[in-house]
């Protein structure tokens, strides 16, 4: 055969020649079953034919009809493309007012109240919308793709970043809520945390790892009390009987809050978390002067 000779359909050459193009892969027809089970799942969370079709690079009467049956086999390139698809994949070919199920945003919401971020910072000026995203979630709504991308927009953001909310985080603890990552395929709603949120821990055990994780990170043991929340004096308590190893530089912290609230003088103005270095407190005590005899 010349090298101008066609390579006609179902002659031995041009076989040979789809075998070393493909890397020794022939293209042959196979069931449909599996591929019509994946359209089925996407469908079932508001995914329309043309957004599966156009992820997977094909045309939507095709989508069609594998997923009524019609076609009883595909071509292996179609299916293993429908079988591989993921849901970030259709989010990336649906316009922003389509319907999608609110899964994936509310992981997110959850995951960066772990990490301390609380609904109100997580997006600045759209304070209800994260708010709304669980809401959603909860009472199996839908939301648009634009809420969607705008909140794993802020996710992508701040997943790697502590939060300055104690309380949100200790919120989320009290919930189990899994972190950013525990998540292997947070989109997927079919999905499970990676492991289960705090290990099956209690919560001073759960604490006291992530203490240990973030000294072991560097971080300083004034900046794990912001992060946490926790008063000098408790977690001292805690690590002496958790974590011995770790105690020393909360004592020190314990000691120098101690000092300090002694000195105070009358008529000042006292923190009682004055002890959790960098935390804003929530209540003040005003100490009063003695009141003098016979007054």
């Amino acid at each position: 055969m010349t090298a101008t000779q066609p390579l006609l359909p179902g002659t031995r050459q041009r076989k040979r020649w789809l075998l070393r193009s493909r890397g020794g892969v022939l293209s042959t027809l196979v069931d449909a079953g599996p591929a019509a089970a994946a359209i089925a799942v996407f469908r079932s969370y508001g995914y329309l034919d043309g957004s599966i079709a156009a992820a997977a690079g094909t045309n939507r009467q095709n989508i069609n009809n594998i997923r009524r049956g019609t076609y009883r086999t595909v071509t292996r390139e179609l299916s293993d493309r429908l079988l591989s698809l993921t849901f970030v994949d259709l989010l990336r070919h649906v316009d922003d007012f389509h319907q999608v199920t609110p899964v994936g945003a509310a992981r997110r919401v959850r995951a960066l109240a772990v990490l301390g971020w609380p609904l109100t910072q997580q997006i600045p000026g759209r304070v209800k919308l994260p708010d709304q995203v669980l809401r959603a979630d909860q009472e199996n709504r839908t939301i648009t793709a634009r809420t969607h991308r705008r909140t794993a927009a802020v996710y992508d953001t701040l997943s790697m970043t502590p939060g300055p909310s104690a309380r949100a985080r200790a919120y989320a603890r009290r919930r189990r809520w899994p972190a950013p990552l525990d998540w292997d395929d947070i989109d997927n709603p079919e999905s499970q945390p990676v492991v289960t949120p705090s290990g099956g821990l209690t919560d001073v055990e759960a604490w006291v790892a992530e203490v240990r994780q973030w000294r072991v990170s560097g971080v300083s043991a004034d900046s794990v009390l912001a992060w946490s929340g926790v008063s000098p004096m408790v977690a001292a308590q805690r690590l002496r009987r958790h974590a011995p190893d770790l105690v020393t530089p909360f004592l020190t912290l314990d000691m120098a809050s101690r000092r300090h609230s002694r000195t105070a003088g009358p008529d000042q103005e006292v923190n009682v978390d004055a002890r959790m270095v960098g935390v804003p407190s929530r209540r003040t005590l005003r100490r009063s002067r003695p009141q003098e005899a016979g007054a």
